[in-house]
Order: C-alpha cells, then sequence, then structure tokens
C-alpha cells in the first residue's frame, strides 16, 4: 500500500483498522458455539470453473457461495493443533480456517457486510465507514472476586458491559445463564435491563456464587441483546462474553498454592510446582549427604592418619628405650 505502517494500524475515523476487527471478534458468539467462526458474505458474481486451458468445465451454485472475509475467530487450541497438522504435512492453506476444514472441524459462518472491504488499496475514502462508526458497540465481561474459590466459600461474579461504540445504546437486556444448582448455591439478580447505556459507559450486574462441591467448571457465556442504533429499532445486536472458567479448590489446596507461591518468589520463579519442589529437596538432600559423606571421609582419614602417626611414635620410643 505504500503506507510507513502495516496496514492494521492505519487510521480509519481516528482508530487503526484493527480496532474494528477486535471489536469484531468479541461480536462473534458462534465462535463459542463451534471453535471457529468467519465473516462472510454470500457471492454476487457467477463463479465458474475452468481448466489449464481456461475451458469451463461447470458453474457453481452461487447460494452456497461465500466470500470470505477477516477477522476469523479460532480458538486457541484448535489453532495450534492446526498449525501443527499445517507444518507437519506441509499443507497449502490460504487462510486461518483453511486450517481448521484441514482438521476436519467445522467452522461456522458468521453473516458479514459488503463494506468489510479488504485493506490492500487506498482507504483514505472514509465516508464508506461512516454508518459503521456512527453506533453502539457492547462488550461484556466477566470478572470472579476470588482468583481461586474456595469450596463452601462465597465469590462475587461481576458482568461488566461496556460500550465501546460512539452513540448509546439502548433497550439493554443482560441474561446470565443458569448455574447448577447440584453444584453452587447462587444468591442474587441473573438478569438485568438497562434503558440506555451511553457511549463510554460501563454498567454492572453482580451476584453471589457458593461452590458446594471441589472442581473445574465453564460457565456458559453471558448473552446481551441491545438497539445498536438510535434511530432504528430494528438494529438489534447480540453479543455474548467469553466462557467463564471457575475452579473450585479446598482450603488445604489454597494453602498449598500460597506456598508454592511464595516458593517461586524464593526462587525466582524457577521452582513453581510440588514436583518441582520434591526435585530440589531430592538435589538438596543428596547434596547435603554427600557433604556430610566427605566430611566424615576426610575426618576418618586424618583420624587414620593420627592413629598410624602414634603408632609410629610408640614404636619408635620403643626402639630408644631399648638401645638404653
Amino acid at each position: 500500500m505504500g503506507a510507513s505502517i502495516p496496514k492494521q494500524y492505519l487510521p480509519i475515523l481516528g482508530k487503526p483498522i484493527c480496532t474494528y476487527s477486535f471489536e469484531t471478534f468479541l461480536g462473534m458468539p458462534e465462535v463459542a458455539e463451534h471453535g471457529a467462526a468467519v465473516l462472510g458474505v454470500q457471492a454476487k458474481a457467477t463463479i465458474k470453473e475452468a481448466d489449464g486451458d481456461l475451458m469451463v468445465t461447470r458453474t457453481l451454485e452461487r447460494a452456497a457461495l461465500w466470500e470470505v472475509q477477516t477477522p476469523q475467530v479460532i480458538e486457541p487450541g484448535l489453532l495450534r493443533a492446526g498449525f501443527e497438522l499445517v507444518r507437519e504435512k506441509s499443507l497449502d492453506v490460504t487462510d486461518d480456517v483453511s486450517i481448521i476444514e484441514a482438521l476436519g472441524k467445522p467452522v461456522k459462518i458468521t453473516s458479514g457486510s459488503y463494506k468489510n472491504i479488504k485493506a490492500d488499496g487506498d482507504v483514505s475514502d472514509e465516508e464508506e465507514f461512516e454508518d459503521i462508526q456512527e453506533r453502539a458497540f457492547l462488550i461484556v465481561r466477566r470478572v470472579v472476586s476470588d482468583a481461586r474459590p474456595i469450596e463452601a466459600k462465597t465469590s462475587t461474579v461481576t458482568v461488566e458491559v461496556y460500550n465501546a461504540g460512539t452513540t448509546t445504546a439502548l433497550n439493554v437486556l443482560v441474561e446470565e445463564q443458569t448455574w447448577p444448582p447440584e453444584f453452587f448455591t447462587v444468591s442474587g439478580d441473573l438478569t438485568a435491563s438497562y434503558e440506555a447505556i451511553p457511549a463510554g459507559a460501563t454498567v454492572r450486574l453482580s451476584y453471589q456464587v457458593t461452590p458446594k462441591a471441589v472442581g473445574p467448571y465453564a460457565h456458559q457465556p453471558t448473552r446481551v441483546r441491545y438497539q445498536a442504533l438510535e434511530e432504528d429499532e430494528s438494529s438489534t445486536q447480540v453479543t455474548i462474553s467469553a466462557w467463564l472458567e471457575f475452579k473450585t479448590i479446598t482450603i488445604g489446596e489454597q494453602w498449598k498454592l500460597k506456598a508454592l507461591d511464595a516458593g517461586s518468589w524464593i526462587t525466582g520463579g524457577h521452582v513453581t510446582t510440588v514436583l518441582g519442589w520434591q526435585l530440589l529437596l531430592a538435589g538438596v538432600a543428596a547434596a547435603l549427604i554427600a557433604y556430610y559423606g566427605f566430611l566424615s571421609y576426610k575426618s576418618f582419614k586424618v583420624s587414620s592418619a593420627n592413629r598410624r602417626r602414634q603408632r609410629a611414635l610408640e614404636a619408635l620410643q620403643a626402639m630408644e628405650e631399648k638401645t638404653k
């Protein structure tokens, strides 16, 4: 493009291009359900397949054809597995979701926009983006008061909804998912509605969770529905949070983890696990055994030399007495 910086950082309406991608990532709930999601628009042109001599072999069914766009969202573990497969088999892929297809995993298409142009040419005409910019855009996240929830101890879960857009979000409905009653006791409201959330504002919904059992649990995403355009009641959007990883431990495990944290700090981060401490203690014990073994050997050697010297002196004295 001839720019002095990578195209992802070129400004459009006061924000780098990549910012719009990040906002779109957060607005693609399908990735939480399918592991991989991609933006796309249905093909408008008639697509024909040709052979090496550029002779048409067939006309593809346009209704089933989609032009894939970016951004593309993929669960990190799935993407790592895909890259390993590409490296092992030297596969030729043209985009990230092609890697997931190579794994035989599903990829969900999310309806995109024909205005989502590829930034390879001039992007100086900002008017094309004005209607995209002037809207509300909600981002959802959840925070747990305890980084390590403890069995039978109440923790507070806070749902934060931030309006990253430029206009007010209207008729906002926040819906938290139900926690399994056999494993958790919940107090407080799991839903909240807001008439309006101004641009740049944050609202919060808090409730309490008390775990009944130890173990990991992944709580389903919070769902938020809102009106994105103030003048258009039909501009309803839905966004979701990430899954909430909630791993409950016992008080004993908490103290063990605190001890490991302290040990990690003492060792400068070199020892962070129980096995690491076991190996370290075994190494220290072996070193102490070797050290005291060496001291014992040295002491025994000195003692033996002293005894030999004493016997030699006694023998010399005996010889002197005989010569008198």
